[in-house]
């Protein structure tokens, strides 16, 4: 984080909006508690499950069930760092939490899931952080793999995607599901998807089995009708996501070294089988699935949303949709037909099919976000899909018609786009405004912490967006951007949880705002003196809220906070 003044004059119009704003208005946003919850005793446990990225498969970052921390407890004084959890390697997905889970013999506890790129994963009580157990998920002879010459994940590439939970019951237990990455002692890669007992560590019955397969093609990858999935060509980046007994897996590239394409694939957890595979770009290149470590979104009906990155977009269309089924740089709908997954709708910018390289377009840089269903000024009911790119364009799409391709500059086929508000975008490190985090929802706002920018929310009203945010923070936040998460009490006492990349002397670590009121810094872990808080965040993991807890990964640790004693 960065409190030097905002880098553009936009900010200072911003800002003087907001300050414009009705108080009635803001009243009605920011929810403050006013009682001082007392911490929780350790093995009372919890009743919050974080059972996937973002907590729900619209992803929309939000616990609304906290009961103990509020905006008026949040502060130096009675908040802060609890412990930190060491692991064996580098932690880049989402630590994962299921409440009041029987261990068998080791009784009942909170437990904290976390998954390292040593290919480990550690089943950690919650509020002490003892380890109930701890399971490689490297077959003998195997390590995991390494940076294959890219400095993005390093130096191994193990467990990159935040994994997904399929709970039963707190007292039936269930499984995780992770995928792994590594390399054999003669030098072959393999991507598996593991599915480990939540209780024990053990592999369930069928697992893991081995990510392969391949796709039709007449593209330049092709060979004798194919495109084949390589496993050491890609990284499982994206969140995996859980519906109906179905796991969904996406691949990105490794620095976008060619050759490579965009693949989904969809395995049975039950079963361990694989029921599909997708690619976005078969006879094209490129059309990365990554989301900055977000994961695709699912609908109440089964639908799959995702972004795509950087890819070839077919602009000759047929019946609407791209000839040669290439889907670079658009939101793509998928549902299952006949047995396939299949693009049922799509949007897509005119600017799309600039080229399959042209990263400063790239809309796959963040993750969706499925927004509740909302009435507009006719009484006609909307299920908006927000998301945002390189650009720092904000695009929202009606998932009833999600409005396809035109090539005009107007973008009239969205159902709204934002232009400017979060800055220039494109690409490179220094690009303002571009989101590389995925947007969080709570209360009628969403909110999109771009690229060396204030975070900004906007506001909705009979399902439309305020063109400006209703509220910015002051501050601005190092590369990539803020990752965020949400906790309240149902409406009420609203927090943003603020992850800000770099280190204490950069500004970086965790951040606490009133959900309605970012002008406000409720917390902030450089405040308490002595640097009793402090702690280096690396980039794109949210923190992980439940319970009168926050879990936030740092290098191979995860720092947790909480109420003080």
């Amino acid at each position: 984080m960065n409190s030097r003044c905002m880098p553009h004059a936009r900010h200072i119009l911003i800002h003087r909006a907001i300050r414009g704003l009705a108080v009635a208005t803001l009243t009605a946003l920011i929810a403050v508690g006013t009682s001082f919850a007392a911490q929780k005793k350790p093995g009372t446990g919890g009743t919050v499950n974080v059972l996937t990225f973002h907590n729900d498969q619209s992803r929309s970052g939000a616990n609304t069930a906290e009961t103990t921390l509020t905006p008026s407890n949040v502060n130096s004084n009675s908040f802060g760092k609890l412990w930190t959890f060491t692991a064996d390697g580098t932690v880049d997905a989402q630590p994962l939490l299921v409440s009041g889970l029987n261990m068998g013999n080791l009784g009942t506890h909170d437990v904290l899931y976390i998954a390292t790129e040593n290919d480990t994963l550690y089943a950690v009580d919650a509020e002490a952080s003892t380890i109930l157990w701890q399971k490689s998920l490297l077959l003998t002879g195997e390590a995991a793999s390494d940076n294959r010459g890219c400095t993005q994940i390093s130096p191994k590439m193990g467990i990159t995607a935040t994994p997904v939970i399929n709970l039963i019951s707190p007292s039936q237990g269930g499984v995780i599901v992770a995928v792994a990455m590594s390399k054999d002692s003669s030098g072959n890669y393999h991507q598996r998807v593991h599915s480990l007992s939540l209780t024990t560590g053990a592999e369930q019955t069928g697992s893991p089995i081995a990510i392969q397969g391949s796709y039709a093609s007449k593209g330049p990858q092709s060979s004798g009708g194919l495109i084949s999935f390589s496993p050491g060509g890609y990284k499982a980046r994206a969140a995996l996501l859980l519906v109906d007994n179905t796991v969904y897996v996406e691949f990105a590239s490794n620095c976008d070294t060619p050759p490579y394409s965009g693949w989904i694939f969809a395995y049975n957890i039950t079963s361990m089988t694989q029921n599909g595979i997708f690619n976005v770009s078969p006879n094209g290149e490129d059309g990365a699935l990554w989301g900055s470590g977000g994961g695709p979104a699912a609908d109440s009906d089964g639908n799959i949303y995702m972004m795509v990155g950087n890819g070839t977009f077919d602009t000759t269309l047929s019946a609407g949709f791209p000839v040669n089924g290439d889907y670079g740089n658009s939101f793509i709908r998928l549902a299952w037909s006949g047995g396939k997954l299949q693009v049922a709708d799509y949007f897509a910018s005119f600017d799309a099919g600039d080229g399959p390289t042209d990263e400063r377009v790239e809309l796959g840089s963040s993750a969706p976000l499925l927004l509740p269903t909302m009435t507009d000024n006719q009484g006609q009911p909307h299920n908006l899909l927000i998301g945002s790119g390189k650009l720092g364009t904000i695009f929202i799409v009606d998932t009833a018609n999600m409005g396809k391709y035109v090539a005009t500059q107007s973008n009239a086929n969205a159902y709204q786009h934002v232009v400017g508000s979060l800055g220039p975008g494109g690409d490179g490190n220094d690009a303002l405004g571009a989101v590389r985090t995925a947007p969080v929802y709570f209360n009628n706002m969403v909110y999109f912490g771009p690229n060396l920018d204030p975070i900004e929310a906007f506001g909705f009203q009979n399902a439309t967006m305020s063109r400006l945010p209703v509220t910015a923070t002051n501050s601005i936040f190092n590369y990539p951007g803020a990752a965020m998460s949400i906790s309240a009490n149902g409406s009420n006492n609203g927090i943003l949880w603020v992850a800000s990349p770099g280190s204490p002397s950069t500004g970086g670590g965790l951040m606490a705002y009133p959900a309605g009121d970012l002008t406000s810094l409720l917390y902030s872990s450089n405040q308490a003196g002595n640097g009793r808080d402090q702690f280096t965040y690396a980039k794109f993991a949210p923190p992980t809220v439940a319970n009168g807890m926050v879990y936030v990964t740092s290098g191979s640790s995860v720092v947790a906070f909480g109420l003080l004693p």
